[in-house]
């Protein structure tokens, strides 16, 4: 059952709920779109009761406006999947202006108009989520929203799925060319792939999916250190420099280039993204170069040595099972930047394999791709998400 939670002054007969509902039965799912009160209190108990009424793994949430508050609220109460259109996640303070307005406030629906005070706002701040850590959530998000700022909604859940427009208001225009980008993400299944995504074509959602869009890459930009990262590009550059890439035979770099650039499309949703970028060009230093552990953390410092060392294979074990696992072991001590890292690793490496390989060997590396989901997937859902759809994609080259 998918929820919709309509904004300050709407109605389960909005403009969004309507073309909603009309989505919903057109592909034979169930949804509801109730008309709540416009007292906080009595909405919400409203939408408790209503979820409750159904089995809570089978509900999910569609927010707009002061609805995307309240459906923050509720996925982080009951762990479900939730959308956010243009969300008011500083409602108290957004609304404010109401009781700034003799406390009377229009029903956008029918054009009446109701009581809005102070105690209205107290209210509000009741549920108000401090940290982000059960749901999973899409943020449809327009730069152009004249009400809201759409950065707010970034900062409160970085590591949500998003689009991120151009434009638009703060209704969201054109919201009815993402109704199959909400289905398709309410039918992901943890971090598997789900096979409706082959059906959606080339509109970039499965860029938002397993790259997280963001359109403003220069506000991330912030978190990492410009200098760094070109640094360890040229080290990599001359300590790599006669290497070739097994297989294809293109330069080693070609490899570090994929795996940083992978690393790159979730950096904004990574802690210490620095970390993981240049650990990202770095990562094959100390297992296929002369380059010493001491000569890195001089270069480098600590946490960029400890990172490349916990990603490089032991070659003292006496089985390629035993190095992975011994690597394994050893990245899970280091900060999520490096899980990331070693995933983004994985997912450069899932392509063709190469033509000597037999077809015993192409499905172990498909298993360890998914040893290595299983160990570090926690680390960061979009990377997560990224190497299963790549484990799902390789089962073509078994075999042949």
């Amino acid at each position: 059952m998918t929820i919709y939670i309509h904004g300050f002054g709407s109605s389960g007969q909005g403009g969004k709920a309507i073309q909603l509902r009309e989505y919903f039965k057109s592909i034979n799912e169930p949804f509801i779109a109730p008309s709540l009160s416009y007292v906080p209190e009595l909405a919400v108990a409203t939408l408790e009761e209503l979820i409750d009424s159904y089995e809570k793994e089978k509900v999910t949430l569609i927010g707009s406006s002061l609805g995307g508050y309240y459906t923050i609220y509720l996925a982080e109460k009951y762990g479900v999947k939730a959308v956010l259109i243009n969300p008011a996640i500083e409602s108290s303070k957004t609304l404010k202006r109401a009781v700034d307005l003799k406390g009377v406030a229009k029903n956008y629906y029918d054009g009446s108009s109701f009581s809005w005070n102070a105690s209205h706002l107290e209210m509000l701040k009741g549920y108000a989520v401090s940290e982000v850590k059960c749901g999973e959530y899409l943020l449809l998000l327009q730069k152009g929203d004249d009400i809201l700022d759409y950065k707010e909604a970034v900062a409160k859940i970085p590591n949500a799925m998003m689009v991120i427009e151009e434009g638009g208001t703060h209704p969201f225009e054109g919201v009815e060319r993402h109704f199959e980008k909400i289905r398709t993400f309410f039918a992901l299944n943890g971090t598997m792939v789900n096979r409706h995504l082959g059906k959606l074509g080339t509109d970039g959602f499965s860029l938002v999916l397993f790259g997280t869009k963001v359109s403003d890459s220069k506000e991330f930009c912030k978190m990492v250190n410009q200098e760094s990262i070109t640094k360890a590009w040229f080290f990599a550059s001359k300590v790599h420099k006669e290497q070739l890439y097994p297989g294809d035979k293109l330069p080693y770099l070609t490899h570090l280039g994929n795996v940083m650039m992978e690393v790159m499309s979730v950096q904004h949703s990574i802690e210490n993204a620095e970390l993981a970028i240049v650990c990202a060009i770095l990562h094959d230093t100390i297992e296929d170069t002369m380059v010493s552990y001491s000569e890195l953390e001089k270069e480098f410092g600590e946490a960029v040595a400890k990172g490349v060392m916990a990603l490089s294979k032991d070659e003292t074990l006496s089985t390629k099972s035993e190095q992975m696992l011994d690597s394994l072991e050893r990245i899970v001590q280091e900060p999520k930047a490096v899980w990331v890292v070693k995933m983004a690793d994985r997912v450069a490496n899932l392509g063709k394999p190469p033509h000597y390989w037999k077809a015993s060997k192409v499905k172990a590396y498909q298993d360890e791709a998914r040893l290595i989901l299983e160990k570090l997937g926690l680390a960061n859902r979009l990377m997560a998400e990224r190497l299963a759809e790549k484990i799902e994609q390789y089962k073509k080259y078994i075999g042949t």
